[in-house]
């Protein structure tokens, strides 16, 4: 008979984490810039899936739990939104962004728009989806369970990959495009 043991996890010395650290400095350094907005995209957008996902998750739950009827849309297509008008935000402002160039962030000063702008975005990917689950026009398909709407939180999620990864392809054509302008001036 053998006896399971739990390893404990390894912790990381303070010089293992900065080496870590200097690494990953190292790996942004690295990449262009669109790809650093690129990369930006995806963490922050899925950082607002993630901060969405809460409520995609329990409304369908709660409805089954309270004896309701009906597929409940209305988080989904919360989160949905929120997810694409973030980004055709960042591809609306990464041009400006990466047209600035390393600039110190000490030199770079936000409108009252741009922080307004990026509030309403993060915070409407907590409150979107929780409206929508509150609105019964979003409830469809009445005589089904409400468990049905766990299905839409994987095709959120599909939905968005495929909008990075055509971002991705696109941006990459782009830059394919100017890489030979580039290197014809001297640069």
């Amino acid at each position: 008979m053998s006896v399971l043991r739990r390893s404990t996890p390894a912790t990381l010395t303070v010089a293992e984490t900065e080496k870590a650290r200097a690494d990953l400095d190292r790996f942004f350094a690295d990449l262009r810039p669109h790809q650093r907005l690129w990369f930006a995209q995806l963490l922050l957008g899925m950082g607002l899936l993630i901060q969405s996902s809460v409520v995609e998750l329990a409304v369908p739950v709660g409805r089954a739990l309270a004896g309701k009827r009906g597929v409940q849309t209305g988080p989904a297509l919360g989160s949905l939104f929120t997810f694409l008008v973030f980004q055709a935000y960042t591809s609306a402002v990464g041009p400006q962004v990466t047209a600035r160039g390393d600039s110190p962030p000490e030199d770079d000063v936000d409108s009252p728009l741009e922080r307004w702008l990026e509030r309403t975005l993060f915070s409407g990917a907590e409150y979107l989806p929780a409206f929508g689950a509150a609105l019964s026009s979003t409830v469809v398909l009445r005589k089904r369970s409400p468990l049905w709407g766990l299905a839409l939180w994987p095709l959120v999620r599909l939905i968005a990959v495929t909008v990075l990864v055509a971002d991705a392809a696109r941006l990459k054509e782009r830059h394919a495009v100017d890489e030979p302008e580039d290197e014809a001036n001297g640069g």
